[in-house]
């Protein structure tokens, strides 16, 4: 999908250091942004360890590893097609693809933790919606379990992930929190 990185979020993600850095911050306008919605089916937590510190803990199963390559593969063909004349892969290293011809050695590249660039904008089902306490956070208005008052009204309420932009998704829900709110506040 099209995508938008402005000039700190692309100065952080850009595989380089120093006068090479430089030099592709230069070309920042002649860059265009791609990116792969993965609908994931890997699984993370987010938890208390014991010394008390908030811990995230998310991997990549194999299957949406080899979705994400796929998706670089896609994204390389479209940006080739339109014109690219290089293509710059999400690695810290720097990847980096001349011609349609090298599409083909992104089959070979592997997902390597803390190497590859993975972002999510939109993080879903770290707060799940339900009316089971025990296997959800928040309940079918997005009101917290066991906080009187809390609700969270954006993608961590999902179940799982959707798979697509979850923007609209995310207002219907706010806007149905907000209703229930108001009517239980007896406006």
């Amino acid at each position: 999908m099209p995508g938008f990185a402005h000039p700190m979020l692309f100065a952080s993600l850009t595989p380089s250091f120093g006068k090479e850095h430089r030099r592709i911050m230069k070309l920042y306008s002649q860059f265009a942004t791609l990116g792969v919605l993965l609908h994931d089916s890997s699984s993370g937590k987010i938890y208390v360890n014991k010394n008390g510190r908030l811990r995230i803990s998310y991997k990549l199963n194999e299957e949406d590893k080899r979705e994400l390559l796929h998706g670089m593969e896609k994204c390389a063909e479209i940006l080739f097609e339109a014109g690219a004349k290089e293509v710059t892969l999400p690695y810290v290293e720097g990847v980096f693809i001349k011609s349609k011809n090298d599409i083909g050695t992104i089959d070979r590249l592997k997902i390597i933790k803390n190497r590859t660039h993975i972002i999510s904008v939109h993080p879903q089902s770290s707060c799940p919606m339900g009316e089971d306490k025990k296997k959800s956070v928040v309940d079918s208005f997005c009101r917290f379990h066991g906080i009187e008052n809390l609700y969270i009204s954006d993608a961590s309420v999902f179940p799982t992930s959707i798979g697509v932009p979850p923007q609209i998704t995310i207002m219907a829900l706010a806007a149905r929190a907000a209703k229930h709110i108001a009517k239980q506040l007896g406006s």
